[in-house]
C-alpha cells in the first residue's frame, strides 16, 4: 500500500483489487456530505431548544400566564362591549 499526495493505491491482483478499488472509492466519496452537516446543525439547534425548555419552562410557563391574563381581560371586555 502505498500513499501519494494524500491519495492511498494499492497493489493487488483479480478480484482483492476490485474489492479495495470500491473501498477506496467509498474512503474518497463526498457525496452527501452537505446534507450529514445539515442534519448535524439541525439536531445541536433542537438539543438547543430541549435543553432550553427543561431549564427555563417553569420561568417561559409564568411569562406565558403573565401575558395571557391581561389579553383574556381584553378579549372579555371586547366581548360585552365595555372598554376601560
Amino acid at each position: 500500500m502505498e500513499v501519494l499526495a494524500g491519495k492511498i493505491y494499492v497493489v493487488y491482483f483479480g478480484r482483492e483489487e476490485q474489492m479495495m478499488k470500491k473501498f477506496l472509492y467509498l474512503l474518497q466519496c463526498v457525496r452527501g456530505t452537505t446534507s450529514i452537516e445539515y442534519g448535524l446543525i439541525a439536531g445541536g439547534i433542537s438539543l438547543t431548544i430541549v435543553a432550553a425548555v427543561f431549564f427555563w419552562g417553569d420561568e417561559l410557563q409564568s411569562l406565558f400566564e403573565a401575558i395571557a391574563t391581561p389579553l383574556d381581560d381584553i378579549a372579555a371586555e371586547a366581548e360585552t362591549g365595555r372598554t376601560t
